[in-house]
């Protein structure tokens, strides 16, 4: 089994545009995105219970999915805890999360 890597949208994170329409996919439609992709409204706002991705062993923590009315985000927790490594995305493909959505209390930039 390989390990994931973490991809933190490099020189192309995503725009507010990018994730309001993450949000309107999820139904979440609201004028104020930065809410709505929230840390903390991401990790307490899920419509199907998160569950660990059994998918590819992740270096330094877990992937758990998270469901939003049928549409999925991708929760990296990392072991040891640190907030700051605790991320949402919005891609998870080939062993790799991309698409930096939010951390712990602070947006990605």
């Amino acid at each position: 089994m390989g390990l994931i890597t973490l991809e933190q949208g490099g020189s192309n994170p995503p725009t507010d545009e990018q994730k309001a329409e993450i949000l309107r996919a999820l139904g979440l439609d609201s004028p104020d995105v930065s809410y709505l992709t929230s840390w903390n409204f991401l990790v307490n706002s899920w419509t199907d219970q998160p569950t660990p991705n059994a998918t590819t062993p992740v270096l330094g923590g877990k992937v758990y999915d998270y469901g939003y009315d049928g549409a999925t985000l991708y929760r990296h927790v990392p072991e040891p805890y640190d907030s700051v490594e605790d991320k949402f995305y919005d891609t998870y493909a080939a062993g790799v999360l991309s698409g930096g959505i939010t951390q712990r209390g602070n947006p990605l930039a």
